[in-house]
């Protein structure tokens, strides 16, 4: 379940080559210039905020599964690959794939680390906040079976703020809350959220000891894999390869070419069948998602434009959403009817996230300053993928 990936301060398009600009402080006076240029192209030239928004939507797709039977086993992805992951899983892998190249961007291009550390929390945390607070005390003393005044005496409403903060594991139920559902959560999706910003934090470190470089990404790489090898470290391993897969792809400026790309694709399509889905989805995966999100297609519109970046919101708050609907449907209730009472409602709330308050977080931002002479600054624009 994805995560949002951050506003971005320039996308390059797939005809411009990303140039990997060494770790500082600020980019020369030269590689502002084509930053600048970028900038002008980034919203137009890329497909990655449709991308982003088609993986949101596989989420809710995909949970609806699980959230009608009790279980991913009846979702078709599961089935069709032995077990191995799902739409959402997938879409999960989309998202921390897209994230990594976006962050690795956005900390090289930031004026300041300062910038970057207030851009990520005003881009991650209003919206969360928001979401976390209505459910725990609007959506749940409404629909909970306990009744108000047994709803808040119970120390569950006041420990679901805790997943706001994204430091503490995600607790998933409220007082009488979907208890009767087949799949009992209030939220599933938030767990992907503490991971993400602990990415973030690794870019940050390191940016500041000077190792946000390809090679020591791509060693990075290698490390996770043996770790998954052996079992160890759970979800933070397993997310972090696409993750950094994406951020190797933008710091080392790696060659998109559409026949490496479809060899690619299919690797990831031979992997259903032969095993190993989620490492091959990762790596190969990623460098197939980027190629095509980097290039501009005209059958593929921006809905940002239009309707603003609903990513974010669809993802944590589609699934309370269709809870809410399982409830309402009662016993026997079905995947697809699940999917048609909540694309809409999930829709509008993610609309309402953005606009009220997600676009609104991001304007208090602090502007750059224009470059003075003698002084580097970076000439970039922000759009906001997440």
């Amino acid at each position: 379940m994805p995560a949002p990936p951050p506003d971005i301060e320039a996308v390059p398009s797939a005809d411009m080559p990303v140039r990997h600009v060494p770790t500082r402080s600020a980019p020369t006076a030269a590689e502002q210039t084509t930053m600048a240029h970028v900038t002008r192209r980034a919203s137009a030239d890329n497909n990655l905020n449709a991308l982003r928004l088609f993986a949101a939507l596989a989420v809710l797709l995909s949970h609806c599964f699980p959230l009608t039977s009790g279980s991913d086993r009846t979702e078709p992805l599961y089935i069709a690959s032995h077990g191995q992951t799902t739409v959402g899983h997938l879409a999960v892998i989309a998202f921390f794939a897209i994230s990594g190249f976006l962050i690795a961007q956005s900390y090289v291009c930031s004026s300041s680390r300062w910038r970057f550390v207030l851009a990520r929390g005003l881009r991650l945390l209003p919206g969360l906040i928001v979401v976390v607070v209505l459910l725990a005390f609007v959506v749940g003393p409404l629909i909970s079976t306990t009744g108000a005044a047994s709803y808040f005496s119970n120390p569950l409403p006041y420990r679901y703020l805790g997943n706001a903060a994204l430091v503490f594991p995600v607790q998933y139920s409220l007082p009488g809350v979907f208890d009767t559902n087949p799949f009992p959560s209030v939220d599933g999706a938030l767990w992907t959220l503490r991971y993400e910003a602990g990415f973030y934090v690794g870019v940050l470190v390191l940016g500041l000891i000077g190792l946000l470089r390809w090679p020591a990404l791509l060693g990075l790489i290698v490390l996770a894999i043996v770790a998954r090898h052996r079992g160890q470290g759970g979800p933070a391993v397993e997310l972090s390869i696409p993750f950094t897969m994406g951020a190797l792809m933008y710091l080392s400026g790696m060659p998109r070419r559409w026949w490496a790309a479809l060899a690619c694709a299919g690797l990831v399509l031979l992997s259903l069948r032969l095993g190993h889905f989620t490492l091959v989805g990762s790596i190969l995966g990623t460098y197939t998602l980027l190629t095509f999100g980097l290039h501009k297609s005209r059958w593929l519109p921006d809905p940002m434009p239009r309707i603003g970046d609903l990513s974010y919101g669809v993802y944590i708050w589609a699934f309370p959403i269709q809870q809410i609907a399982v409830r309402s449907l009662g016993a026997g209730a079905r995947w697809w009817q699940v999917a048609a009472l909540s694309l809409l409602p999930a829709l509008a709330a993610a609309w309402l996230s953005w606009h009220l308050v997600e676009r609104r977080a991001l304007a208090l931002k602090p502007r750059r300053q224009t470059p003075q002479p003698g002084h580097a600054a970076t000439a970039t624009a922000d759009s906001y993928p997440s």
